[in-house]
């Protein structure tokens, strides 16, 4: 700058600048705080000051190293960088911690900066990354892992993910870290079928990472029962599951449509809707009355999991109460 530019830049300083001190022994408070008073500049992430403190606390002769593994994650993961830290420290057992806080004993616990990037960041990020690909036809994700990945990722909620991040960082052969990941699944759909909230699954799988990074590598069965009780539960809500939630019960189809036509594995549950083929309210002059004259047994069959079927809404606009030679038509058309 020129010295006249100077000059007003620092009376534009003195003038119109203020300094806002903000005093706080919590990282993630600062955090949040300063992202508030910096609204009309760049927001800091979280992984913005994980990223400049794990790399200060890197030795100098191994900094040039850590960087390109976490530039590399940056670029593979792009805007999931945060969500992946998150789970990160989820997978260390700190899920109830800030991830700020929770992030920085994982790094303590590593023994030091350059051990948790080479030895927990990168084989995570590597895992999170196969996960996020898992549904592209052409990513490189293991054709062992690719049915159950793809299955889990159209769960909604994601507190499975830092157990896979587990199982995956694992030093395992694909057919066996699919063993793992297959009682993940199971785990997470059971726990959806007996409407577990949000907050529930999460502690239930909080326990599974905690066996999951025990010593001894538990066997895959191991992972997960639920108790009797919500067994009893699970086998109740299956018998009306599509009224109790929607989502799950096009969650349930697709994955029996998995073991059917392994080659659909691809599709979204966005992409289907749910179709009852013995209509909930046939007309008075069907011939599903004729069939099911009693209407509590219809009722009963009508709600069933055998009665349903995932179509397009399209199809399922066409199908609505028709009769049974009807509907086998619009159905023959999906092929």
């Amino acid at each position: 700058l020129t010295p006249e530019q100077r000059t007003a830049l620092s009376e534009y300083i003195c003038d119109s600048c203020h300094f806002v001190v903000v005093m706080t022994n919590n990282i993630d408070r600062a955090h949040r705080i300063f992202m508030i008073l910096n609204d009309r500049g760049r927001p800091l992430q979280k992984k913005d000051i994980l990223k400049a403190e794990i790399l200060r606390a890197t030795e100098p002769e191994h900094r040039e190293a850590a960087l390109a593994v976490w530039r590399d994650a940056e670029e593979q993961l792009g805007d999931q960088m945060d969500i992946f830290l998150s789970h990160l420290r989820a997978a260390f057992g700190y899920h109830r911690m800030q991830v700020i806080a929770g992030v920085r004993r994982v790094v303590c616990e590593a023994g030091s900066a350059r051990a948790f990037v080479h030895e927990i960041f990168d084989p995570l990020a590597q895992a999170y990354a196969m996960i996020l690909a898992a549904p592209d036809r052409d990513a490189n994700v293991p054709q062992e892992l690719r049915r159950v990945l793809c299955s889990l990722s159209r769960l909604s909620g994601s507190e499975w993910v830092p157990s896979a991040l587990y199982v995956l960082s694992l030093d395992l052969a694909p057919a066996r870290a699919r063993e793992y990941l297959e009682e993940i699944e199971r785990a997470a759909f059971l726990m959806r079928i007996a409407c577990l909230g949000a907050g529930r699954r999460q502690t239930r799988f909080a326990k599974i990472v905690g066996l999951l990074s025990a010593r001894d590598l538990p066997t895959p069965t191991d992972l997960y029962e639920p108790p009797r009780e919500e067994l009893r539960k699970i086998a109740y809500y299956l018998r009306d599951i599509h009224s109790r939630n929607a989502q799950v019960c096009k969650g349930l189809l697709l994955r029996l449509n998995d073991e059917m036509q392994p080659e659909a594995i691809h599709v979204s549950t966005s992409d289907y809707t749910v179709e009852h083929v013995l209509p909930q309210r046939p007309m008075a002059t069907s011939i599903w009355r004729n069939w099911f004259p009693d209407s509590e047994e219809r009722s009963a069959l009508t709600a069933s999991l055998g009665n349903l079927v995932l179509i397009s809404q399209k199809h399922n606009g066409l199908a609505r109460n028709d009769e049974f030679d009807r509907k086998k038509e619009i159905y023959s058309e999906l092929g």
